[in-house]
């Protein structure tokens, strides 16, 4: 499968600045959305997905069909990435008509995705995309290629004629199609005085989940970072009850003493994943969710509000978020850095008002943690 190298492609399609792009997300299909089409209480009958996993920030690019992330300059083959070798929602396809014939276990086929070009998008070809559409019934799925934000307008110009004419869709996607569907406009990056408005009494915490090598890398590279404490949380005592209630009491309290001190703490899970002999995905799956709702609850179990929360981790971001943070309703202020966006807590949350920085455990360069925390550091 050909490897794009990206200054090449970027020279020659005339479209991209030279700006690094950062990592993130991974499109899953399984049964949950299917259910969630041929179930939902409404008279309105669903006639179709909208797959498109374009994301410019995050590095994230889909070529002839086939879902690319980029690593430095170069743009590979998803199902090449250490993403696709997770032991719970791995897989092995790149092309999405495979990927979804795979995640699905064959109930769509290859063969029955429609496929929006890079071609047709280009060639503004709208009248051909808005027939596509008008012909996806019964769930059908819908691949959209896409490497800049201009592919994605054109397509969604052919969605709102298809909507006109009463079609109905899902969608699987991430903020690239969402920002040009709503024509939402860009604005600068946050900084500190946007973000942080207490009085620097109490530190912030950032707790870290994601075992990527992406994520580990940024860890190390956050530890040259002057007057920040680390505290490694023994995520393998997942095995032994008693010791891992011990290792989440001592972890809080750690917390607290530092966050009232006025340290900044940052809290990370062990980066080996644990795996066992003969192990399965059930039961990996489960280990992984109770790991998960200790990770959450070294911020939830907090009596000190801190000055902010950053989650490091796509299922810890998420946890943090509604299960320790209870957040349902919040401000989103923007980004701090390309791809990672920070809420501003709602009144109902555990702590109102804060700023909640959700990092995906594979956004980003080496630096981009250490970045995201200076400028919530500084003074």
């Amino acid at each position: 499968m050909e490897v794009f190298f990206l200054p090449r492609l970027i020279a020659e399609l005339k479209i991209f600045d030279n700006k690094s792009f950062q990592h993130c997300w991974s499109v899953r299909l399984h049964a949950k959305l299917d259910l969630l089409g041929e179930n939902l209480k409404t008279d309105l009958k669903v006639d179709g997905e909208i797959i498109c996993p374009y994301f410019r920030e995050g590095g994230r690019f889909t070529i002839d069909n086939i879902y690319y992330v980029q690593y430095g300059d170069f743009l590979v083959p998803a199902g090449e990435t250490e993403f696709a070798k997770d032991k719970t929602f791995g897989y092995q396809s790149s092309d999405l008509t495979e990927y979804i014939e795979e995640k699905s276990k064959g109930r769509y086929k290859k063969e029955q995705v429609v496929t929006i070009s890079l071609q047709e998008l280009r060639a503004l070809n709208i009248e051909k995309i808005v027939d596509k559409l008008i012909h996806v019934t019964n769930f059908g799925k819908v691949v959209v290629n896409a490497i800049d934000a201009c592919d994605v307008k054109v397509f969604c110009i052919a969605f709102y004629r298809a909507l006109a004419q009463g079609k109905v869709f899902l969608f699987r996607t991430v903020a690239g199609i969402v920002k040009e569907l709503g024509a939402i406009a860009d604005k600068p990056l946050l900084t500190r005085q946007e973000m942080v408005t207490s009085s620097g009494a109490t530190g912030g915490i950032i707790v870290v989940g994601s075992h990527t090598e992406k994520t580990t890398s940024q860890v190390e590279q956050l530890k040259t970072v002057a007057g920040i404490r680390f505290i490694e949380f023994n995520s393998d005592l997942v095995l032994e009850e008693e010791r891992f209630q011990e290792e989440i009491d001592s972890v809080v309290k750690q917390e607290e003493a530092l966050l009232n001190q006025g340290v900044t703490v940052v809290v990370y899970t062990k980066r080996k994943l644990l795996t066992l002999d003969n192990d399965s995905k059930k039961d990996a799956l489960a280990r992984s969710v109770k790991i998960s709702d200790a990770v959450q609850s070294l911020v939830g179990r907090l009596n000190v509000t801190p000055a902010f929360v950053v989650a490091k981790g796509g299922i810890t971001s998420s946890d943090v978020g509604t299960k320790a943070l209870k957040v349902k309703r919040a401000n989103v202020l923007g980004q701090i850095r390309p791809g990672v966006p920070v809420w501003q807590t709602g009144e109902e949350s555990k702590f109102p008002q804060i700023p909640y920085v959700i990092f995906p455990g594979n956004v980003g360069e080496q630096n981009t943690l250490k970045e995201v925390v200076e400028i919530l550091l500084a003074e």
